[in-house]
């Protein structure tokens, strides 16, 4: 099977493959300057969080780093919201899908902005939004007070999984 030779391809994925399990496809597209040597291990915890969530294991996610002015490109057309932000996410299923996907954007610079305010790294920061869009596709929101808390709470216990687990 050439496919499970992939570099994108983690062992667990490797293995439900073999065992013909459907899995999910998470895709990384990066178009600033920036490096995310954490691509791996990332696509690690977005399948952890699909199973902790009891979501479809079939989630075809793609996640695209940009910039600020993309973003706020993005953020205007669609949010009707004339600045930066740091992640927006898209659920793209609809009653004509198979599989569940949706799109995350990531402003990068935004991210390590973020990551100096909150006296965080950049690798800590680019993990709390890419939890943070991943937790939005599955119907997740943070218009109150109260559910920013929420998904405040199921950020943290990502980034702890993330900590704490050696991919």
């Amino acid at each position: 099977m050439d496919e499970l030779n992939t570099p994108l391809l983690n062992q667990q994925v490797k293995n439900q493959l073999k065992r013909g399990k459907p899995i999910s496809a998470i895709l990384f597209e990066n178009t600033t300057g920036f490096e995310i040597p954490i691509k791996q291990k990332l696509e690690n915890l977005i399948n952890w969080m699909i199973q902790t969530e009891k979501q479809p294991p079939d989630w075809e996610i793609s996640i695209i780093y940009i910039n600020n002015e993309t973003i706020s490109q993005l953020n205007k057309k669609h949010l009707n919201k004339n600045r930066a932000t740091d992640v927006i996410s898209f659920n793209l299923t609809d009653e004509f899908s198979e599989n569940p996907e949706g799109e995350i954007y990531i402003s990068l610079e935004q991210a390590q902005q973020q990551a100096i305010d909150y006296s965080a790294s950049f690798e800590e920061e680019v993990i709390r939004l890419t939890a943070h869009g991943v937790f939005h596709l599955f119907g997740y929101e943070d218009e109150t007070e109260e559910k920013r808390n929420h998904m405040s709470q199921l950020e943290n216990s990502a980034i702890e999984y993330f900590q704490n687990h050696k991919f």
